[in-house]
């Protein structure tokens, strides 16, 4: 069952400081979902890295807030509007590609949360899918990892020199080991 990181109500130019966003999950605790499958400072990580999108936001739209309301002076800030919305989506696109890389390993596939938003009315109406966090599903628990690596340094013995290394990289990346047990392992497999 997938569920979603994002503010629970849209957040629009008058929205002043990301302090007023309530979200549809706390920093702390884990969401009971993840429970038992990240722990308390990846999810704190996650949580402050979707809620720095939006204080980088709300910092970017500071500056031109006045200028939408003056109508002959919004076509003078549409550059500098277009630019936020492309770092927008950029960045978004960053943080769901590291995201994905910490949590796939350990079942779960993060995706893009995305709403529909309707600007103007009328004929002149807009209505386009923003992006508004980040979405969790849960698959199955990544088990094999677990078996490449012992504590002890051992590796599968059929396994080249290549492939061992190869292993020991993923389960690095993965936050599976630390820095000091990846180079430890490392070392007993160069050296036979």
């Amino acid at each position: 069952m997938p569920f979603e990181l994002k503010p629970q109500i849209q957040i629009n130019i008058l929205t002043k400081s990301v302090d007023e966003i309530v979200w549809t999950h706390p920093r702390s605790p884990v969401p009971p979902v993840l429970a038992g499958r990240i722990s308390k400072a990846t999810w704190a990580r996650t949580f402050d890295a979707v809620r720095g999108q939006y204080d980088e936001y709300l910092s970017a739209i500071k500056g031109i807030r006045p200028i939408i309301f003056i109508p002959c002076l919004v076509p003078c800030s549409m550059p500098k509007m277009m630019k936020i919305s492309q770092d927008w989506q950029d960045n978004w696109l960053a943080l769901v590609q590291s995201q994905a890389e910490i949590y796939t390993p350990l079942g779960v596939q993060v995706t893009l949360a995305k709403e529909l938003h309707c600007m103007g009315s009328g004929s002149s109406r807009n209505i386009r899918n923003e992006i508004v966090g980040l979405s969790f599903e849960l698959g199955p628990e990544v088990q094999a990892q677990q078996h490449i690596y012992a504590p002890s340094g051992q590796i599968r013995p059929g396994d080249d020199l290549v492939s061992k290394l190869s292993k020991l990289n993923e389960l690095h990346k993965a936050g599976a080991i630390s820095g000091k047990e990846y180079e430890v392992a490392k070392a007993k497999i160069l050296t036979g």
